[in-house]
Formats: C-alpha cells, structure tokens, sequence
C-alpha cells in the first residue's frame, strides 16, 4: 500500500493507535475548527469543530467528496442519523470532514444530505493533525477521548449495526 501511495506521489496516512481496550486511557482528537459547506445543513456556514459537541459522543467522518466510496458512506451516515436521531438527539453529533483539494465537487457529496460538511482548507489537518485520511471513523466518546478508529468501515454492507452498536454503547457509557 505505502509503494502504491508513493507511486502515485501521495504520502501514507498517519495513523492513530487504534485503542484495544476502551477502558484504559486513549488518545483525543486535536482541536480543529472549519466551515460548515453543506447548504442543506442547519448549521451551514458556521464555524465547527469536535469540541463544540462537549458532552457528546462525536462521529468524524473522513471523506473526499469526488470519492464514490465516500459518498455513500456519507448517505448511510445520514440513513442512520434519520433512523436514529430521535433517540441520539443532543446526545450523538456527526461530522463530516471533506479533504482539501475537493472543494469542487461538494455538491455531489452533500446531495440529499443534511449532516455538517466541514471543508478542510489545508492538509495539515489531515496530515499532521488528526492523522485522519478518507474513509476513517473517529468514534469520540462524550470526554473527548477517542475510543475507536475505524479505517473504512463498510456501512452500506456488513457493519452497519456493528457502527450502531458502537456508537449506542458511548451514549450508553455517559
């Protein structure tokens, strides 16, 4: 994968320690602020970051938005948050970061959608930052602390409820 990536000029995502044990204590995300793009957003063109969900379990989405992958983890993102929101409301709050470099092609990406799209401007968020690249899930629990790291779960198929259950047991947790 690395030789691919440096085939293709691009550098190898920095990873997090993905946590093994959820009890012991884990890594939080560094602090990071960006605009909401997503016009279908009720918070569009605010400024938004993790820590303005304090005491609540955070869901951050890495995604490109020219990724077809992207969106429809994205769209199944916002199934679940329709099926579930009556009971994660004001309790759960997800995410979605869309890479610098995609500013164009946002509106395919946010089609239908009307979770946050925060637009990087800059990769040193991804890169140096948060280590996040497309298709990671930070699963960051009510402190602040995260708790998973998932690299490109498939929503759409198998690990639906496996992402469900995850994030039931962080608001479980509280």
């Amino acid at each position: 994968m690395f030789l691919l990536l440096m085939a293709l000029g691009l550098s190898s995502p920095v990873l997090a320690e993905v946590p093994s044990d959820c009890g012991q204590d884990q890594p939080t995300i560094p602090a990071f602020s960006l605009v909401d793009d997503n016009p279908n957003s009720p918070t569009y063109g605010q400024s938004l970051g993790p820590a303005d969900f304090e005491g609540q379990v955070r869901i951050v989405y890495f995604a490109h938005s020219s990724c077809g992958v992207c969106q429809s983890h994205v769209a199944e993102l916002q199934e679940i948050w329709d099926e579930k929101s009556a009971e994660w409301t004001g309790q759960v709050q997800f995410l979605v970061v869309n890479m610098a470099g995609y500013e164009s092609s946002m509106p395919e990406l946010v089609e239908g959608i009307t979770l946050p799209v925060l637009q990087d401007t800059t990769t040193a968020l991804v890169t140096e930052g948060v280590g996040g690249y497309k298709w990671y899930v930070y699963f960051i629990d009510d402190a602040g602390t995260v708790r998973w790291i998932h690299y490109y779960m498939d929503l759409p198929g198998g690990e639906r409820d496996r992402f469900i259950d995850e994030v039931s047991s962080l608001v479980e947790a509280e």
